[in-house]
């Protein structure tokens, strides 16, 4: 699975829906959609990016599968609804009949944070805050940060007991991490930002920085994924016209390389 690279600052969630409807081969309908067209759909604002809300009915009413918004979701039920995705999607191409429904999440954090920006300002239970993000030492405070809103797709989220999987990440990255950083596991992403390649966060420094603000910058968006879900018919009328074709079912690549998000 994989995302192009967004071209501005705030298209991070349309080239990310553009990403996921390139992976399924969808909308039949309409192919030639592109990222200006989803951008107009999706109703991507300069101001305040992409709605949790308009990426799920974007789902279901451009892209014809199912989608819905889940808050103060735990990193283990976003594990559950994405580690076995590209698996599936793989035997899938190889023709094995779909018998179940695949499962996509979208999520927004907090990433790509101004170097000189040394406070966040938003709207927190009716009451307007202006904290600092930034510690003694310059690192980010994750948990102070509402102001740096992003949009990725979860590839998966690696557990501390792959190791063996965990060292191969950290052979190829280009973060600049250490062992130590990346032990306790990670959330790989398909990020517009960098469209090179995936990234990840260290899993549990990606707890704190998942979350955002709604378009009238409230604090509201805590532990939020939008889920898309294409059900088994549809699964296997899309291998039915992709063997018709003489293409995959999903539009997979290959990546080398993984970086950290900063």
């Amino acid at each position: 699975m994989a995302v192009g690279r967004q071209p501005d600052h705030f298209t991070c969630g349309a080239e990310t829906f553009l990403g996921i409807a390139e992976y399924l081969r969808l909308p039949h309908r309409n192919p030639d959609m592109g990222l200006w067209k989803y951008r107009i759909e999706l109703h991507t604002s300069y101001r305040t990016g992409t709605a949790p809300a308009d990426l799920a009915r974007g789902a279901r009413d451009h892209l014809g599968i199912e989608g819905h918004v889940e808050t103060d979701m735990s990193i283990d039920a976003l594990a559950r609804l994405t580690n076995r995705s590209q698996h599936y999607a793989h035997a899938i191409n190889r023709g094995v009949t779909p018998t179940k429904p695949l499962t996509l999440a979208m999520v927004t954090y907090q990433a790509y944070v101004d170097p000189h920006r040394k406070y966040s300002e938003f709207i927190y239970k009716g009451r307007e805050k202006r904290l600092p993000i930034r510690s003694r030492d310059g690192a980010v405070i994750w948990e102070n940060d509402w102001s740096d809103g992003h949009w990725s797709l979860v590839v998966r989220v690696v557990e501390p007991h792959e190791e063996a999987v965990l060292r191969s990440i950290l052979k190829q990255s280009k973060g600049g991490l250490g062992w130590k950083d990346i032990a306790g596991g990670l959330v790989i992403l398909a990020d517009p930002s960098n469209g090179e390649g995936l990234s990840f966060i260290p899993k549990d420094e990606f707890e704190r920085r998942w979350h955002d603000t709604n378009d009238i910058n409230e604090a509201v968006y805590e532990h939020t994924a939008v889920v898309f879900t294409i059900p088994v018919k549809i699964l296997q009328r899309m291998q039915r016209e992709a063997n018709l074709h003489g293409v995959p079912v999903f539009s997979t690549v290959q990546r080398n390389s993984v970086v950290y998000v900063p």
